[in-house]
């Protein structure tokens, strides 16, 4: 059995077409017993347009700035699919008047920031492309840094997943240097469940300044990983950012079966975050170690 590991992406030609559409929904005041307890929900695009009714044809009622809370209160049976978006139209109570809006205007997860409580975390599916050459689809996600109504920054990435994981904001994880630091768990292509990855999205000085995917296989005792410790995690050290990795050697794979012991290379690494990007420590040198899975 082959299996591949894959750490770089290759960049293929992309067209903003897409077949398969990936549908967005949002809970309405109706799924709640007690309105108080209803959560607003953000626009994600900016300057959304608030209509009369649901279709593009209505009249415009206003335009939506970015990070604008908004309420739900009924949804439309109809939909309507734009940039492979596929979504319901939400009527909705804003600080602009009531109206509605289309659902792919609007924010999928949040996170607040805790210094500082202007500044939200927005992230929600673009749109989807398809490969012009393999007709793979894959599924355009942004995370945007928002505050009083203004977009400071925005990552853009792909993912082929079914869907992705939470939004987490662990704040400076215990770096200098570093505002926020927010990871988006990455779930195996096929949808079983199982994380086999982690996105990793470094904010300093109203900016992302660095991003980075680490990958693993959910393959039982052919499963590889790697991961980031920080100063602020139970095992994190002070001052530097550990990648651990734990790999089988495939050096021999035309041998490797049931029967024999699988043999494995787990090294860790020791960075230090220079509020650009993660640079390797020159006082902590990288570790190799390894070991067959029947020694345990």
């Amino acid at each position: 059995m082959k299996h591949f590991f894959y750490l770089v992406y290759t960049v293929v030609s992309f067209s903003f077409f897409a077949q398969d559409s990936s549908e967005k929904n949002f809970l309405t005041g109706s799924n709640y017993l007690f309105k108080e307890s209803q959560p607003a929900i953000f626009i994600f695009r900016d300057s959304s347009n608030l209509r009369v009714k649901p279709s593009t044809d209505s009249k415009i009622v206003n335009n939506l700035p970015i990070g604008s809370r908004v309420y739900l209160h009924s949804k439309s049976k109809h939909t309507l699919t734009l940039n492979g978006i596929k979504s319901a139209w939400y009527k909705v109570e804003t600080q602009k008047g009531n109206g509605w809006i289309w659902g792919g205007c609007l924010t999928q997860q949040v996170q607040r920031s805790a210094a500082n409580p202007d500044l939200y975390f927005l992230f929600s599916i673009k749109g989807c492309l398809i490969d012009s050459i393999d007709q793979r689809t894959e599924k355009v996600y942004q995370l945007k840094a928002v505050e009083n109504n203004v977009e400071l920054d925005c990552v853009t990435f792909t993912n082929n997943a079914l869907y992705l994981g939470q939004l987490f904001n662990h704040n400076n994880a215990g770096l200098k240097n570093l505002d926020h630091l927010l990871t988006i768990d990455l779930p195996c292509i096929g949808g079983c469940g199982c994380t086999t990855g982690t996105k990793y999205f470094f904010f300093y000085n109203n900016a992302f300044k660095h991003t980075e995917t680490l990958f693993g296989t959910a393959d039982a005792e052919y499963s590889e990983y790697e991961e980031f410790i920080f100063p602020s995690d139970l095992s994190g050290e002070k001052f530097f950012v550990i990648k651990k990795s734990n790999f089988v050697d495939w050096s021999n794979e035309e041998n490797i079966n049931e029967s024999d012991a699988i043999k494995r290379i787990y090294t860790q690494s020791y960075y230090i975050w220079n509020g650009e990007s993660l640079v390797p420590s020159l006082s902590r040198k990288k570790t190799v170690e390894n070991y067959k899975m029947d020694d345990f």
